[in-house]
């Protein structure tokens, strides 16, 4: 076999073309692995973007079903709730000549029982010289042990006073409402609970309008 033989110069200029090539090949790889890099931290970043948007889409829609949920709620309270008004006032008896009798009818117009009520009913006269509205002298109530009962829907209950000649003079001054210098009122509160464990108030106020005329004030009738 004959050797082959190879000038050191070849030999160098192999080496530096491997060299080149290998360099070459570096570079290429790293360069692919950047944009492979570039394009994961892309897609790493969109999918960080779309699941922050996700959140908060879930988060709004969250809210919109809390927001309907409620309202849902609320309608079918106002629509099952019972509702306890204040339907007449009326009276019995000559003011001054006899012991009047004075009625409220009340009456729960809701759909639900009114599971507890109590009612607070009181008379009292003032000057007509007074301003209206005449603050309802709620605290200055006689009962002071409220009446407890369970009013059912469509059922009426009545709540009465007595007002007679003589009788809680420094509330009402009988002579003076019939010589018109006073107006005669009546004022009451209702507190009852619903089916729903919601604490609601009626409060209302009817003045007498001679002979026998019950009229509704024109403020103090409210209901929640």
């Amino acid at each position: 076999m004959i050797p082959v033989k190879v000038s050191r110069g070849k030999i160098d200029i192999a080496v530096v073309i491997l060299a080149a090539c290998s360099l070459v090949v570096l570079i290429a790889y790293t360069c692919y692995s950047r944009s492979q890099w570039l394009a994961l931290e892309a897609s790493l970043r969109e999918a960080e973007r779309a699941n922050k948007i996700a959140e908060e889409n879930g988060k709004q829609a969250r809210q919109i079903a809390d927001r309907a949920l409620q309202e849902a709620t609320r309608s079918t309270q106002l629509a099952e709730r019972a509702w306890v008004t204040v339907r007449t006032v009326n009276s019995s008896g000559t003011l001054g000549k006899e012991k009047m009798l004075i009625t409220a009818t009340i009456q729960n117009t809701g759909k639900t029982p009114a599971r507890i009520v109590d009612t607070r009913f009181s008379a009292h006269s003032f000057s007509l010289k007074r301003p209206f509205p005449i603050p309802p002298p709620h605290g200055k109530m006689k009962d002071p042990e409220p009446s407890r009962v369970v009013i059912a829907p469509s059922v009426t209950m009545h709540t009465w006073v007595e007002v007679e000649q003589g009788v809680d003079a420094d509330l009402i001054d009988i002579p003076k409402v019939l010589d018109g210098a006073h107006r005669l009122y009546v004022y009451g509160h209702l507190v009852y609970t619903d089916i729903f464990g919601q604490t609601r108030t009626t409060t209302f106020c009817w003045f007498l309008r001679l002979p026998g005329t019950w009229v509704a004030c024109p403020v103090y009738n409210d209901a929640d």
